[in-house]
């Protein structure tokens, strides 16, 4: 809703309490880039606060998540840059601050997804932006712009009191590098990653689930003949029924494969991963690059916040719409969002009188929601039943205390776990460089000594070869030698015999000796 942009319009949507939904940064008509603004559902008025301190460098494409009593936001992007930044926003000052961050830190990028895991513990997922360190197990695929961009699919933890980034291990089968998706929390443990786009694809409309618990993720594979809603992108989400029994997820516009702006709406059943479509109201628009956020007025009864946009001939915005939702069927933990009926109440923001009346509306409905879940057994008097009513509304609101204890205690245990595991990880980490280098050592060793046997080998072969001539060579010697023995012997035995007819016996020269 800020920074005059010609097209698109981000909002970064956010439940501050049960009550109270803040937006901040964006494209689009502004009231300045250090306004954040507050929106009262009860009321149906908004707030325009300023902030002080060094804003998020990101115009566009940011997220943020909300922790405690601040406003974490990452990334981003302005015409010629992406960032990997981390500001917080304290909402009891409204004071900005740059979070000074370690460890193994994403590459710049906007469109990624960032989701509140626990009180200290942030995950950021995918987005698209500026290569830097491949992370293990991560994927970098560039889009064919000029500026070297490209999607990609790392994952990180981020722990907002000592502001370490981390790199812990995913399970499973993770998404392909892929930007301008939903990611959201749909209980204390798990995500549903919904849509976006994929280089070499476009626009996807793939389901994953992540499970912080185990840390692992798992691809929903579509049954043949059950409806799915289309691929697209630049989309929102939101969980109808956070912490509750069968928790749905609401996903609502987009873009499409064909550039179509989509005014669809859907919700998943997160338990037995099933679409149900529903008909929207006559009077909801199609948009993209909106936010919206659900909260719940009580048993069966939730409205969702949709806030600005971009519709179709590039119209941009700055409106708020409340579907609001009314379970029909007699167990809404069981019947779900799907089994209610949707209605579109339109907010005039300056209406004083009509907000009012609808208030009263609201307050109504809240309480009718609440006396039709509770049993009547007996013929009571109406002051009886109030009673009854008062005690059980007490009793669910010591319950909810106690459910918030124990979760915190498994917060806090699963924090002690985290940072066990974020030690390990760096010793391994340790250990892993350590058996790489000895290993490399090794190699080259192995390689010096192949070479070596193989030199020995090359110096033996000609060793041989030279001994074969030589022995041939010794060989055709002695044959030659052997033929002139056999002439010389032959000459010798022809020289030295006389023919008997030619021996003749003279005179006696001498006698004895």
């Amino acid at each position: 809703m800020l920074q005059l942009n010609h097209h698109l319009v981000w909002v970064n949507s956010l439940q501050l309490t049960d009550t109270i939904t803040c937006t901040w940064r964006g494209l689009g008509p502004g009231l300045g880039s250090n306004i954040i603004a507050v929106y009262d559902p009860s009321t149906e008025l908004w707030s325009f606060l300023p902030t002080t301190g060094p804003l998020p460098p990101g115009e566009a494409g940011g997220c943020s998540v909300c922790v405690g009593c601040c406003l974490y936001t990452f990334g981003g992007s302005d015409e010629s840059s992406y960032f990997n930044d981390m500001s917080k926003l304290d909402l009891d000052t409204l004071q900005w601050t740059n979070v000074q961050t370690s460890g193994s830190q994403p590459m710049k990028k906007a469109f990624s997804g960032l989701v509140r895991v626990n009180e200290r513990t942030l995950c950021c997922f995918g987005g698209e932006g500026i290569e830097g360190p491949t992370q293990p197990g991560s994927t970098f695929t560039k889009t064919g712009r000029s500026d070297g961009s490209g999607r990609t699919n790392e994952f990180h933890f981020f722990d907002t009191q000592n502001g370490v980034w981390l790199s812990p291990e995913l399970r499973g089968e993770r998404p392909p590098p892929c930007c301008a998706f939903t990611f959201t929390m749909v209980d204390q443990h798990k995500a549903v990653l919904f849509g976006g786009n994929q280089s070499g694809r476009g626009e996807v409309n793939e389901v994953y689930l992540f499970n912080f618990r185990t840390m692992e993720v798992t691809k929903v594979k579509p049954v043949q003949g059950e409806p799915w809603p289309v691929e697209r992108s630049v989309h929102a989400a939101c969980c109808l029924n956070y912490g509750q029994d069968h928790p749905q997820l609401l996903v609502y516009g987009g873009v499409d494969n064909g550039n179509k702006i989509l005014g669809d709406l859907w919700i998943l059943d997160v338990d037995t991963v099933k679409w149900t479509e529903v008909t929207p109201p006559e009077s909801m628009t199609p948009r993209c690059f909106h936010s919206i956020t659900a909260t719940s007025l009580g048993p069966g009864l939730t409205e969702v916040l949709v806030f600005g946009g971009n519709l179709e001939n590039d119209k941009i915005v700055a409106e708020t719409t409340i579907l609001r939702f009314e379970l029909t069927g007699p167990s809404a933990s069981v019947a779900g969002p799907s089994a209610g009926k949707w209605a579109l109440v339109d907010v005039a923001h300056n209406d004083t009188r009509g907000s009012a009346q609808r208030l009263s509306e609201k307050r109504i409905r809240q309480a009718t929601a609440r006396a039709s879940s509770v049993s009547e057994t007996s013929d009571h008097s109406s002051q009886d039943r109030v009673r009854a009513l008062e005690q059980q509304l007490r009793a669910a609101e010591q319950r909810e205390h106690d459910t918030q204890r124990h979760h915190q205690l498994q917060l806090q245990e699963k924090d002690r776990e985290l940072a066990t595991q974020a030690r390990e990880l760096t010793e391994a980490n340790r250990r892993h460089g350590d058996a790489e280098e000895r290993a490399r050592l090794a190699e080259q060793r192995e390689q010096a000594t192949q070479l070596l046997l193989q030199v020995k080998d090359c110096e033996l072969a000609e060793a041989n070869r030279r001994e074969a001539d030589l022995s041939a060579r010794i060989t055709a010697l002695e044959r030659e030698l052997e033929g002139k023995t056999k002439e010389l012997a032959a000459h010798n035995t022809e020289v030295w015999r006389i023919p008997a007819n030619r021996v003749i016996i003279g005179r006696r020269i001498g006698k004895g000796g």
